[in-house]
């Protein structure tokens, strides 16, 4: 009788015991890369959280291209291109993706809320497909070019 008692308490004790993310070096309070975008850097420039997001309105844009950009010195996003073929444009003609040292260039995916200029992908022969991956090359005034493996995602990141 007196183990049945106990048996609930050493119970309640252990779930207590095993917080998830308990204490001061729990795994889950550290910062971790997510899989699913991709980051670079090229010279002075850190790329971030670059993907792809098929179109949903009707733009005539098969696809839009988001991401963020941070450089120590003044450069300039000149031009994006995909292995895949079709052509990638700013989404407000004669937009200027200049970035100002140490200050972040935010290009986003045009159909979420913005009044910022985005890069739309046209021209592509098959659609981009959600959980696959495009090889898109940028390059910069002064840093040169990168190629990154940008995965095509459902959503933008906000």
């Amino acid at each position: 009788m007196r183990t049945t008692r106990l048996l609930p308490a050493a119970f309640l004790a252990a779930v207590a015991l095993a917080g998830c993310a308990s204490g001061l070096n729990d795994a889950t309070s550290r910062e971790h890369a997510t899989p699913w975008v991709a980051n670079a850097t090229v010279g002075s420039v850190d790329v971030r959280d670059v993907t792809i997001s098929p179109a949903t309105g009707g733009s005539g844009a098969q696809a839009y291209l988001s991401l963020a950009l941070v450089s120590s010195k003044p450069d300039q996003l000149t031009g994006a291109t995909l292995s895949a073929g079709g052509t990638v444009t700013p989404t407000v003609p004669g937009a200027s993706f200049s970035m100002t040292p140490n200050q972040l260039l935010s290009i986003p995916d045009p159909e979420t809320p913005t009044t910022l200029p985005g890069l739309a992908i046209t021209g592509l022969t098959t659609l981009p497909q959600v959980g696959t991956t495009m090889q898109v090359t940028l390059t910069f005034r002064d840093a040169g070019q990168v190629q990154l493996q940008v995965p095509v995602r459902d959503a933008p990141i906000s």
